[in-house]
């Protein structure tokens, strides 16, 4: 045996062996306990996540349409709660206007390690070593191992 688990309470976890279906001499051991049977995580079911490009472009775009807009017009409003409500729209809708994003799906599945701009990563890497794209898909697996190792 090579591996020992340590628990407070040994009465109710259960320990289970199963063989490799791989040719090999070890094992595969799973430990669980009665809670575990009935715990649904969270990220059980496929998120939609939005990927915003912060590249350096669109965000003086951003810079620039936020100047550049008449605010003096919210002086006239009579009530705080509709300048304030007026206010997100107005930034809302010049960030969409500004701002392009990418629906990312992460699943179940994925690890948390997984963010959606290393999923958006991992495919153009694979859309490119498709297409016989090699040196640039290296220079995305770089990009890919740093924002991993980053975590």
């Amino acid at each position: 045996m090579i591996d020992k688990v340590c628990v407070s309470r040994p009465d109710i976890y259960q320990c289970h062996v199963f063989t490799s279906i791989l040719k090999t001499k070890h094992s595969a051991v799973l430990v669980t306990s009665e809670r575990d049977l009935h715990y649904v995580p969270s990220h059980y079911s496929k998120r939609k996540l939005l990927l915003y490009d912060l590249r350096a472009h669109n965000i003086d775009r951003l810079r620039y349409r936020l100047g550049s807009y008449p605010w003096e017009i919210m002086y006239d409003y009579c009530s705080i709660e509709q300048m304030y409500d007026d206010f997100v729209n107005i930034v809302l809708r010049i960030v969409a206007e500004c701002i392009t994003t990418k629906t990312v799906v992460l699943g179940p599945k994925d690890l948390e390690l997984i963010t959606p701009l290393v999923k958006v990563l991992l495919k153009q890497r694979y859309r490119l070593r498709r297409q016989g794209l090699t040196s640039r898909a290296n220079i995305i697996a770089q990009k890919i191992n740093a924002l991993i190792r980053s975590k």
